[in-house]
């Protein structure tokens, strides 16, 4: 079972459950002969698959009994039942819906991983043909820090790992992206505070055309009560959804064929990945507010849209600053613009990061598939450039401590005020001047209308006569 030719070899599809005496694995393996089926136990945690062209080796988080173990064979689904006994009753096997996480841990950690950016002269020893046949990889390698060249551009991407030049793809990027990645740190901050605040006086014009009428001198942008149909996405219980959509096969599928690796991240990259994570977090929740839970065309936009971390490229160094900036975003942008939805988005966000990591890595692959099956744009692009690494740290490298202090800080975040949205543009007199201009000009209009109307039906009066 260990001397196998790795170019032939297919990582199948596999699951895992468990009760306080057993471990199940379910191994999707269709298409082969059961008698050629082998399975072995190693150090009591470690488990060997091999069924030609099906190869498995996951390490378990918790010791079982080699010698009490059975296995069974669905001719129907093409599937293995191997069902293990553990060492100690009761004890708790965390992670067992990590995917990458059970293979990562199936390469030695002692030796440099394969394909290391960073590694020095005389750091390890050049292993042996029978050493490498033992440990056939399974698509782990690393990552660490990209180089800055002349012709790269400024950080960017996923923990900003990322400076290859996208200059071939500037056409499909605009429309997705407010602000591009070609630009600097401090530009890319200055452009999307300067387009929110030109949508945010548009969406005051807005208003003003809609609800200007008879004699009314005033009109109201209301972001901060709620209409009967905000009403209904505030009601809508996110907890209950993700309890009833935990993770599948296919969810498991979509994790297996993303090629994992390690990342060696710096304190700056590192913090980056974290706010990335929870702005991507608190839009998905937003999403699934408006949406009630079911996906529609406008999905994709909605998400990226109130992103800042993707949609501008911003790199927050705080989380009050991630969630201003989403409050931000989503009293301007989207179809339903409200605070209090908002708010409430940032409280279901704060539960989520607060649960378990399987949780999270679920949202990341609904937001995976999402953005691949929406074909009228590019949106693959923000899987490329964050979802696809984002669904590997966090099995691997994410820090459940740091995630559940992440989660304290939202909750204070959810006290936001406007007044704490820095919406200071309609404060000075020329705000004020456009709008109070605007509002005359469109009461003109409605009057000559209502003018060139009565007119038009007095002659068409006269003619009938």
């Amino acid at each position: 079972i260990l001397l196998l030719n790795r170019c032939q070899m297919i990582t199948p599809v596999f699951s895992l459950s468990q009760t306080d005496l057993n471990v199940t694995l379910v191994i999707n393996a269709p298409y082969t002969k059961v008698t050629d089926a082998e399975f072995e136990i190693v150090d009591e945690c470690q488990i060997l698959f091999h069924s030609k062209p099906y190869f498995l080796r996951i390490t378990l988080p918790g010791k079982v009994d080699p010698e009490l173990h059975s296995s069974s064979y669905d001719t129907d689904e093409g599937k293995f039942t191997l069902q293990l006994t553990k060492n100690t009753v009761g004890e708790y096997f965390e992670n067992l819906d990590m995917t990458n996480l059970l293979l990562h841990h199936s390469v030695n950690r002692e030796k440099p991983l394969r394909g290391s950016l960073i590694q020095e002269e005389g750091d390890f020893e050049e292993e042996s043909d029978s050493e490498a046949d033992e440990e056939i990889e399974q698509e782990v390698t690393s990552c660490s820090a990209p180089l800055v060249t002349e012709e790269s551009y400024h950080p960017y991407g996923f923990a900003l790992t990322k400076t290859k030049s996208l200059s071939a793809y500037v056409d499909e990027m605009k429309g997705v992206f407010d602000v591009l990645p070609s630009h600097s740190p401090t530009e890319r901050t200055q452009l999307r505070l300067s387009l929110e605040d030109q949508k945010y006086i548009s969406n005051h014009l807005l208003t003003c055309h809609r609800h200007c009428s008879g004699e009314e001198d005033t009109c109201d942008y209301d972001v901060i009560s709620c209409s009967l149909e905000d009403e209904q996405y505030l009601g809508f219980d996110l907890s209950d959804w993700l309890s009833q959509h935990p993770i599948n096969d296919d969810d498991r599928q979509q994790i297996k064929d993303i090629k994992s690796r390690f990342f060696l991240l710096n304190k700056t990259q590192a913090r980056n990945a974290y706010m990335t994570l929870t702005d991507l977090m608190l839009c998905w929740c937003y999403e699934m507010h408006v949406s009630l839970g079911e996906h529609h065309t406008e999905s994709c936009w909605n998400i990226t849209k109130l992103c800042s971390s993707v949609c501008c490229f911003e790199n927050f160094t705080s989380v009050r600053k991630v969630a201003t900036s989403f409050c931000r975003r989503a009293v301007i942008y989207p179809l339903s613009r409200n605070l209090q939805l908002a708010k409430a988005c940032i409280h279901d966000c704060s539960e989520v990061l607060a649960g378990e990591k399987v949780v999270i890595l679920k949202i990341l692959v609904d937001i995976l598939v999402l953005m691949n099956n929406n074909s009228s744009e590019v949106w693959y692009l923000v899987n490329e450039l964050f979802v696809k690494e984002l669904i590997i740290w966090v099995q691997l490298q994410a820090d459940s401590t740091v995630l559940a202090a992440i989660s304290q800080d939202l909750r204070k975040c959810c006290r936001l005020d406007f007044s704490d949205l820095g919406f200071d543009t309609l404060d000075d007199d020329s705000g004020v001047d456009a709008i109070t201009d605007d509002l005359q000009n469109v009461k003109l209009a409605h009057k000559c209308q209502r003018t060139l109307c009565t007119v038009r039906d007095d002659s068409g009066t006269d003619s009938d006569d």
